[in-house]
Parts: structure tokens; C-alpha cells; sequence
């Protein structure tokens, strides 16, 4: 009586040495699986724009896809006729004119700049007919684009685009007004010497360190820069300033007073005050660096606080700066 019952659960127990119908069902190869998968029907041989970084974009043709990237040849060939290759997260790369039904006026996006350049940009206007809008890209430059020559990314893209546009706008603006504001103050009265320490003009906006080898006629002057990047030059007597010395008595109140006693070879009266939102260049970290350009938001006690570019605060001794001055007639 007992043993049916037994023979039957032992017949229904699979068995341990068979795969199951389970294991045997053939599955999707990866290439498949990407392909079937790939965002915005992505696929070898289209024409693509991905982005190789958070706002770098670059044209192409696919010529591999697996799960996560795309592969693309881009540019112009080598000697051998062999195109160079480059690779972007799947989700990072779109078909041309992605979007570009959605752009309006306020979006950040990709556009086009001649025939195949794509640089993140700003749309600031749009024609009465849509299809034809005002676009400024990240260095100011403003471009008449068709719709076809935009495209619009993901919404984190399109973030970080805004953040890179806006970050360069403020920089320019920075810069403008901090080239508009004159040039480090020469005290009045200033008679460079051999041996001085000053600072000097080398492009645009840029002031190095240096010290005076040879003061000649004509008031020019033969300066050598600090460290070993650039040979000695000669320099006319307006694209120098002294730099500000250890004995110099600055006495730092709301207004600090620039030359109460200011020793640079000898004592003089320069009266120039230093004031909240005046543009300043600050000695750097490493005497081979560029003075950095930096304007003042505060002055306490002995302290001068000064923000650059980026918005960074730093705090300095008033041994440490030099006042961007108009020149005076």
C-alpha cells in the first residue's frame, strides 16, 4: 500500500543530469540586445553628434554600438585614407537635428557652425516664422541658424550647457570691465632702478613677475621674467609697475590708503585709495604664475577680500595687491 504512492513522487523529481527547457532556450547576443535597445534608434552607418564631454560635441558616423557606447568615425582622414575614431556614451550621442522641433527661444542647446562644428550655445530669438533663430555660443559670438542646424540634448545636457554659457559670459564680462578699469598703479613719482621687482605686461590682460636687469634711454627698460619660460625683453616704462614691498607702510582702513609711506627706494605720497569694487591684480601662489585678475568686495582691519572670475574668495595682506588705476594725464 505504501510503496505506490512513493514510486509516483520519485517519477515527477527532475532530473539532475538533463538541462532544463529553461537553459536550452537560445538567448539575444549582446550586439543584438544593443541594437534593439539603442536610444533614438541609433544604428551603424547614421550620421550622429555626441557629446565626448559634459560640452564638447563632435560629428560622426557610427561604426560599432554595444550596451553602453557608440563607436564613430570622425574628421578627416589620414594619409592612409583611415579616419580617426572616437567614443561616446550611448545615451550621450543623437541622430543630426535632434529635438530641433522643440528648440525655443531661452534653450540651451547644440548648434551647428559651419558645416559640421557643433558648439553649445544660447537661442536668444526667433524669426516670426520659427524656423529661422538668433543663437550665441559660448564665446559671445552671435549666429543666424536654421532649425536644422540645432539640436536638443537631454535635459541633463542641456544643464550643462547652461552652466558652461553662463560661466563664459561672466567671464567675459569680468574681463571687460577688468581691462576697461586701467592698468596696476605706478606710483607717482616712480623712478625704476636696477634690481626693482615689478610686474610687467606680457599680453591682453596678463601681468608677470620680473625684476629690472638694465634701465635704458627713452625710459625703456630690460626686465627679466621670473623663472625660465620667457628670455629677457625689453619693455617701455607704461607695461611695468612696481610690485608692492615688505617695508611699504599701507595702512588698510574702508579706504585703504595706497602710499602712506610707500618705500620703493624711497618714500612717496601716491594718495590713492583702495575701495570696495575696485579691480585689483593679486600676487600669485608661485612667483611664475599670472597675477591674478580679482576685484574687492570687502575690507576689514589688516584684511582685503577679493573674488576672481569664478566667484573664489580669497583674503590677502595689502603687501599682496596691486590697484588697476586709469592713467592720469
Amino acid at each position: 500500500m505504501n510503496a505506490r504512492p512513493i514510486l509516483l513522487t520519485l517519477l515527477l523529481l527532475p532530473s539532475c543530469d538533463k538541462p532544463s527547457p529553461q537553459t536550452e532556450r537560445p538567448t539575444a547576443t549582446a550586439s543584438a540586445t544593443a541594437s534593439a535597445q539603442a536610444p533614438h534608434g541609433l544604428a551603424k552607418g547614421q550620421q550622429i553628434v555626441a557629446a565626448t564631454s559634459k560640452t564638447h560635441f563632435r560629428e560622426g558616423t557610427i561604426v560599432a554600438i554595444d550596451d553602453a557606447n557608440v563607436t564613430f568615425e570622425y574628421g578627416t582622414p589620414d594619409s592612409s585614407g583611415k579616419l580617426p575614431t572616437s567614443k561616446a556614451k550611448l545615451a550621450k550621442a543623437w541622430p543630426q537635428g535632434h529635438g530641433s522641433d522643440a528648440v525655443k527661444v531661452g534653450d540651451y542647446v547644440v548648434c551647428r557652425i559651419g558645416s559640421r562644428y557643433w558648439v553649445p550655445c544660447r537661442i536668444d530669438g526667433a524669426m516670426s516664422d520659427g524656423d529661422l533663430f538668433d543663437a550665441q555660443d559660448s564665446r559671445g559670438t552671435r549666429h543666424d541658424l536654421e532649425r536644422s542646424a540645432l539640436l536638443r540634448p537631454d535635459e541633463a545636457t542641456r544643464k550643462d550647457i547652461e552652466q558652461f554659457v553662463t560661466r563664459e559670459l561672466r567671464h567675459r564680462q569680468f574681463d571687460k570691465a577688468f581691462s576697461e578699469a586701467g592698468a596696476p598703479l605706478q606710483p607717482d613719482g616712480w623712478k625704476p632702478k636696477k634690481g626693482d621687482r615689478i610686474v610687467a605686461h606680457l599680453s591682453r590682460t596678463s601681468w608677470y613677475g620680473a625684476t629690472i636687469l638694465e634701465v635704458r634711454k627713452d625710459d625703456r627698460l630690460l626686465i627679466d621674467w621670473d623663472g625660465d619660460t620667457w628670455d629677457p625683453r625689453e619693455m617701455p616704462l607704461d607695461r611695468v609697475a612696481p610690485q608692492p614691498s615688505a617695508s611699504q607702510d599701507l595702512k588698510v582702513g574702508q579706504d585703504l590708503k595706497v602710499g602712506q609711506d610707500l618705500k620703493v627706494g624711497q618714500d612717496l605720497k601716491v594718495g590713492q585709495d583702495l575701495k570696495v569694487g575696485q579691480f585689483v591684480i593679486v600676487k600669485p601662489r608661485s612667483d611664475t604664475w599670472r597675477w591674478n585678475h580679482c576685484k574687492v568686495v570687502a575690507i576689514s582691519g589688516g584684511e582685503i577680500d577679493v573674488k576672481d572670475r569664478n566667484d573664489r574668495k580669497r583674503t590677502i595682506k595689502a603687501t599682496e595687491v596691486i590697484p588697476i588705476v586709469r592713467a592720469t594725464t
